[in-house]
């Protein structure tokens, strides 16, 4: 909901690639790891850290990990036969639909990409940084010359991105600073 990314993504992210660079707290979208697979080569890609997720308890989460010695930040997430994280925790997730009762044939842990596209254009983010920060390919020359968005212009869209009339304040934990930024020691791997 806040990073537009694939639940494989999101599962298959170890602690250290959550970091600040160029002073910007970002995901690092990798397969960088025997365990790790992503759905094609525009899928490599950093994505800004939304000051929600920090107001969730984001890095609390992150230090517990590492302090547990965990590489991964969701180590309790299986893979699947297939290879793929996503595999079984598309299906616990839609068993968790139904035990709430509100599971119907068009929703699925995948929404939250739709909704993230919905909120990118509410929020004025261009098609071209909504895609890149879901990891979406370019069409036509486009695909030929340049790169991805630069962390600092991917991070001033995330910044803007918001859900109106959504409040997830009982969803946050203590606050890691007054302005909702994480206070993180930890830098670029390497």
């Amino acid at each position: 909901m806040y990073t537009g990314a694939r639940a494989g993504e999101i599962i298959q992210l170890y602690v250290d690639e959550i970091y600040e660079e160029h002073g910007v707290l970002h995901f690092a979208i990798n397969d960088d790891g025997q365990d790790k697979r992503l759905k094609n080569p525009t899928s490599h890609r950093e994505i800004p850290v939304h000051a929600e997720l920090i107001r969730m308890g984001l890095m609390e989460h992150v230090e517990l990990r590492r302090s547990h010695g965990e590489t991964r930040l969701f180590p309790d997430m299986p893979m699947g036969e297939d290879g793929y994280y996503s595999s079984p925790f598309s299906k616990h997730y839609g068993r968790f639909l139904v035990s709430l009762g509100i599971k119907h044939k068009k929703n699925s842990f995948h929404s939250f990409r739709h909704s993230f596209e919905d909120a990118c254009r509410d929020s004025d983010i261009s098609k071209e940084i909504m895609d890149s920060l879901q990891g979406h390919g370019e069409d036509g020359m486009a695909a030929r010359y340049g790169k991805v968005y630069k962390l600092k212009k991917l991070d001033e869209a995330m910044k803007r991105l918001t859900y109106r009339d959504l409040n997830l304040s009982h969803l946050h934990s203590a606050p890691s600073s007054a302005d909702g930024t994480a206070r993180i020691s930890h830098t670029a791997p390497g």
